[in-house]
């Protein structure tokens, strides 16, 4: 932690990292609730360049840990959903079996079930073409070979 920071700001960056909103961090340490108090408060700490910059690196590394927690959740997930795959399918249980892949699927975003459709539309329709057709033949001048 920055060693520019004083105890109470230290203390606010700590609660911070721990999920603690910086409105309520204030409140906690006894700051008043009043709205704008907190605000000025907020304000004050905003002009701090020691303390954004350690509030950021705070915010940043618990971000960082979720989304790692995240991951490994999912990971152990689609893990144990696998074994109890391969358990259920030499039971011969297809039924359950199956419904574990689905799950597998779901989880690391497989969508082989979404194909993709291109429309294709014509404009020009057999029937028209035959109307072109007759048109053109009754707009042909005739030509006359004596």
């Amino acid at each position: 932690m920055n060693s520019d920071l004083k105890p109470k700001q230290r203390l606010l960056i700590e609660q911070v990292s721990k999920g603690i909103d910086l409105k309520q961090a204030l409140i906690l340490q006894g700051y008043s609730e009043n709205a704008k108090s907190l605000e000025s408060q907020v304000s004050r700490l905003n002009k701090n360049k020691a303390f954004l910059k350690e509030l950021q690196r705070v915010q940043e590394k618990r971000l960082e840990d979720k989304i790692i927690s995240n991951q490994l959740d999912k990971e152990r997930l689609i893990s144990e959903f696998y074994q109890l795959y391969q358990e259920l399918r030499a039971d011969n249980d297809a039924s359950n079996s199956i419904k574990c892949l689905v799950n597998i699927k779901e989880m690391i975003g497989a969508n082989a079930d979404k194909t993709k459709q291109i429309e294709h539309k014509h404009k020009i329709s057999f029937e028209n073409l035959l109307v072109d057709m007759r048109k053109e033949k009754e707009n042909k001048p005739m030509i006359s070979i004596n």
